[in-house]
């Protein structure tokens, strides 16, 4: 992260987008663990621990690219 302040209607974008997938990415993980994944019979007593992991790591990719698009449309502004 760059150590200056920025207005929010330059970092606006990265933000909807960001909010956007991340409800839809956790509606989407949490209908794939009630519905499609046995993670118990894969970790037994880990399951839970590591859903949280697994939904962690989906989370961070989504801050990252909301990140990114904010990081490319400020290049483009340049």
């Amino acid at each position: 992260m760059p150590g200056r302040r920025r207005p929010i209607r330059r970092i606006w974008p990265g933000i909807a987008l960001t909010l956007l997938l991340w409800i839809v990415s956790a509606r989407v993980f949490a209908h794939y663990v009630a519905a499609i994944a046995d993670y118990s019979a894969t970790y037994a007593g880990l399951a839970g621990i590591m859903t949280a992991q697994i939904f962690l790591y989906l989370m961070a990719v989504v801050l990252i690219l909301g990140a990114e698009i904010n990081a490319e449309l400020e290049n483009r502004n340049q």
